[in-house]
């Protein structure tokens, strides 16, 4: 299924990936655009092939065939740390922090790193702070992170993401274990960055979250994109229902 063209100009484009794993197709032949400065969603079932897809992008694998466009840049199966200072961050489902060192110091690595680095330590700390606000970590700056709770671990994965200066942050079930006010939170956050021009694509299992926060959605069932369109039209696709809604979802 061809990249559906939607508002703007798309600073990325997926060209007809396809990423195999011996017999098993795990992305086939999927296409998308991403226009700056939206939230472009992501769902599907498990193994439906969202978090193998941001691996292709982000240069954590090289896909067996097909393009990635960043930016108006080839970036397909380029490096990861090169990509991260070509402009794209993201987050992973497990979170992964220095856990011997503070969350503050967690940040600084970001800052030190990434689209447009620090020049130095100093800059990079006295920026890092804006980051740790962002996020609602202030009261935790000299915590260790290895220390921290599910939800704290959360907003250091997008804090240290931010830190790099991306000019698009994917995010991966980043409200994944969250309760509702927590949920509300993670929401608000979105809509903020979104407001500050930042480009995202958000892959969420939380329907009702996903669905208020995005622009535009694609869904991928077995590997293979089965509808894309407005949050409104996703929910009364019948394809998307039968695949992964279900008939008593809350349209």
């Amino acid at each position: 299924m061809e990249a559906k063209v939607i508002f703007g100009m798309p600073i990325l484009e997926v060209d007809c990936v396809r990423k195999s794993f011996g017999g098993l197709t795990a992305v086939n032949d999927v296409s998308c655009a991403v226009p700056e400065g939206k939230i472009f969603g992501l769902i599907g079932p498990n193994g439906s092939g969202k978090t193998t897809l941001f691996n292709l992008i982000t240069g954590f694998m090289k896909p067996n065939s097909g393009k990635v466009r960043f930016d108006g840049e080839d970036i397909t199966g380029v490096q990861a740390q090169r990509i991260c200072k070509a402009g794209i961050a993201r987050t992973f489902q497990l979170s992964k922090p220095f856990g011997t060192m503070t969350v503050f110091d967690n940040i600084v690595v970001g800052r030190l790193y990434g689209n447009e680095p620090a020049r130095s330590l100093k800059r990079a700390r006295s920026e890092s702070e804006e980051y740790m606000l962002l996020t609602g970590l202030e009261n935790k700056r000299r915590v260790t992170a290895g220390t921290l709770g599910l939800v704290d671990r959360r907003k250091l994965e997008v804090a240290r993401a931010l830190a790099t200066r991306p000019k698009m942050l994917f995010l991966d079930e980043m409200m994944a274990g969250l309760n509702h006010r927590e949920i509300e939170d993670a929401m608000v956050l979105l809509r903020n960055l979104k407001n500050a021009g930042m480009t995202m694509m958000v892959v969420e299992h939380i329907m009702k979250a996903l669905l208020a926060v995005s622009d535009h959605v694609m869904v991928l069932c077995t590997g293979r994109k089965i509808a894309e369109g407005t949050p409104k039209e996703i929910v009364c696709n019948e394809q998307v229902i039968e695949a992964y809604l279900g008939e008593d979802h809350d349209a």
